[in-house]
């Protein structure tokens, strides 16, 4: 595989996150999509098993890498010290949580007003979610909060806390020594934790994926840049991974198992695809920017959270309907995207600008290469 060291070229940096940001949420949603027909019974068994057999909620994993790839950027010519970890701190609270604890109320509230085979989640596990404490809902193997893929959010949280720690402790080596206590706490809680819920959290492999997009970001500053061959293997390796991966190792999937080797069989192919889109210069320079999918990287934040509020009332409405599931589930899947950007405009940008201006920092210039601190981590 051939790499070649190159001077950084901003002007494709910010077209490759949000492609990649949009189509992480994308297949997300159309996982989602598709389970949820097959559960209303609008999608035939055999048809749905052959859809399943991708691993739409690979999605998250490709979240956690960039992620793990735009966190190593904002911290890199960042001031050390409490003034800098504070204000690390609550840009990072103002950008993820509100938005989160909106859908979590929204989820809330409908689950009093249209009880559902769940019931009314308690109050506890409703201010456990918002607070972004790891816990078990009653009944239930995974750790989540009451909004199911807030999941997610929890684990982003974590990483959020060990970057700020390394910031207000004058840290120098951010990237060496968040990915080392990212290790520490994954190893040391599989080997020795106990059988408790935050042991499981903190055992969860898919942590390593932040070091992943970590490494990648350590790479890319550098310059090294793949060739178009090389680029294309790795883009067509992470998604027949993908699809491997699941074929292969579903039939011994259980929640531990999937804790102690999701970074192998979600995590390495999701760098993989990663590396190949963001990392080679021809591939993009190929790729002409669209103002439709940059928006579309925006709202894929709330693409993630919003869309089980769209498809649930849509399999309600449409259930009884006489149109063909492919049908429904393209009109679906596009009012999903439709909320998500109204989502976006109306109470995303809010907090974005409100941090901003609550941590007196302002947007890097497009010309330099801090274009990607602009990005959301979602």
């Amino acid at each position: 595989m051939s790499v070649r060291p190159s001077a950084p070229t901003p002007s494709f940096r910010i077209d490759s996150v949000q492609y990649l940001r949009f189509f992480a949420a994308f297949i997300v949603l159309f996982g989602h999509v598709m389970m949820m027909m097959h559960e209303a019974a609008l999608i035939p068994d055999a048809t749905y098993r052959s859809i399943d057999l991708v691993p739409w909620g690979s999605g998250v994993d490709i979240f956690f890498i960039i992620s793990g790839f735009i966190i190593a950027h904002v911290v890199r010519h960042r001031p050390r010290g409490l003034k800098a970890g504070v204000s690390f701190s609550l840009r990072r609270l103002i950008r993820v949580a509100p938005v989160y604890w909106f859908y979590t109320a929204l989820f809330f509230a409908a689950a009093i007003a249209i009880p559902r085979g769940g019931g009314i989640p308690p109050l506890a596990d409703l201010l456990r979610s918002l607070l972004f404490i790891p816990f078990v809902p009653a009944g239930e193997e995974l750790v989540r909060p009451i909004l199911g893929q807030g999941w997610t959010l929890n684990y982003e949280m974590f990483f959020y806390a060990i970057v700020a720690a390394c910031i207000l402790f004058g840290v120098r080596r951010i990237k060496i020594v968040a990915s080392a206590a990212i290790v520490l706490f994954v190893v040391a809680n599989s080997l020795f934790g106990s059988a408790t819920v935050l042991s499981s959290f903190l055992s969860n492999t898919v942590l390593l994926e932040f070091i992943g997009g970590m490494v990648a970001y350590h790479l890319f500053v550098r310059g090294y840049r793949l060739n178009l061959g090389s680029a294309v293997a790795l883009v067509v390796l992470g998604l027949a991974g993908f699809i491997l991966g699941n074929m292969v190792l579903s039939p011994y999937w259980t929640p531990a198992f999937d804790m102690n080797y999701r970074f192998l069989y979600r995590g390495l192919p999701s760098l993989a695809l990663f590396a190949g889109v963001v990392m080679s210069k021809d591939l993009n320079d190929t790729v002409r920017s669209s103002r439709l999918f940059i928006l579309l990287g925006d709202a894929s934040y709330s693409l993630y959270l919003s869309h089980p509020f769209v498809i649930v009332p849509s399999i309600m409405i449409f259930k009884g309907s006489s149109l063909p599931w492919p049908v429904l589930a393209t009109m679906i899947i596009a009012a999903a995207i439709v909320v998500s950007i109204i989502s976006y405009l109306t109470i995303e940008r809010f907090f974005i600008h409100l941090s901003h201006k609550l941590t007196e920092t302002k947007r890097v210039s497009t010309a330099a290469v801090g274009t990607i601190a602009s990005l959301p981590t979602r």
